[in-house]
């Protein structure tokens, strides 16, 4: 139930009707156009390169990644997010909002649950610096 095709420039394509199964082979420089409503999958040995220079690319549905991922450039994020595992910030951190934790924050050596103050007096004095 197969039907091939094979161009003169190297091109193959092929149809299977009974299990609905498109598959094309294009010659290098090649493009191609695809619509397919029962869903696709891409078999690239050498990865997949997506290249879209004149809008982005826009996923309209949940996106699993399974391995790793890089962003080469900025990345904005509108939602929420969920970390599960660690995370580290190579830069600047900012945020306009709320930050909140269970565990203990430091800086350095400074712990904000367990640190002391040195030099404390009574009244409307300042102490002096958190000691570790």
């Amino acid at each position: 139930n197969k039907n091939i095709t094979l161009y003169s420039d190297g091109c193959m394509i092929s149809y299977d009707t009974k299990t609905h199964a498109l598959e094309a082979i294009l010659p290098s420089n090649g493009t191609a156009i695809l619509t397919a409503n029962g869903g696709v999958t891409v078999n690239a040995d050498g990865g997949v390169t997506v290249n879209a220079n004149s809008g982005g690319a826009i996923i309209n549905a949940d996106t699993t990644i399974n391995g790793n991922l890089q962003i080469n450039g900025s990345a904005a994020m509108t939602g929420n997010n969920t970390v599960g595992g660690s995370q580290m910030v190579q830069g600047s951190s900012h945020s306009t909002g709320h930050f909140s934790t269970d565990a203990d924050v430091t800086a350095g050596p400074i712990s904000l649950k367990t640190h002391k103050t040195s030099g404390v007096k009574s009244g409307g004095d300042t102490s002096a610096e958190p000691v570790p």
